[in-house]
């Protein structure tokens, strides 16, 4: 076995006060949480299962947008917000399930809307129009797609699947 250098000796007498540290900080911190007597009750709007649920509706994977019983039209969308605030909007698809298109304009950014006489989310910066069930560019300058997301309905929640 070859002898270990000065520089190696040196690195794990620096690491192991570090591994230290931060093993006593994570023990700390977990006791702390365990003593709240709501972590561990599932019940509980501060329990580790309500964190985990929140987390996984607010993520970026995806998110849930509302009760499914919100009234889509057959033609046209309904415009909804996401968690972070940006707009999306929901159409049916032909098949009578749901799609998500993202209501932020590929061109510059600015949040589209519905324009309710043509029947198209249009983009209030350049003009821009699309169309609400596909989210294809029907007039430029935007030369993009707005992305469009598949949903699905769990428990009654629309739910867009972002990954």
């Amino acid at each position: 076995m070859p002898a270990a250098t000065g520089r190696q000796l040196d690195q794990a007498v620096y690491l192991l006060p570090l591994r230290a540290f931060l093993g006593i900080t994570y023990v700390y911190a977990a006791c702390q949480k365990l003593h709240d007597p709501g972590f561990l009750d599932p019940s509980a709007p501060g329990s580790f299962a309500a964190q985990t649920a929140a987390f996984k509706h607010s993520s970026p994977i995806g998110f849930a947008l509302g009760p499914a019983h919100v009234a889509i039209p057959a033609t046209g969308a309904v415009q909804l917000t996401a968690p972070g605030g940006d707009p999306v909007f929901v159409s049916r698809t032909a098949d009578g399930g749901y799609k998500a298109c993202s209501g932020i304009c590929t061109h510059a950014g600015c949040p589209v809307g519905i324009d309710q006489a043509k029947g198209v989310l249009a983009c209030p910066c350049h003009g821009s129009t699309f169309d609400p069930k596909t989210g294809a560019v029907i007039t430029g300058p935007a030369k993009d797609p707005l992305p469009s997301f598949p949903v699905t309905v769990t428990d009654g929640v629309l739910r867009v699947q972002k990954a």
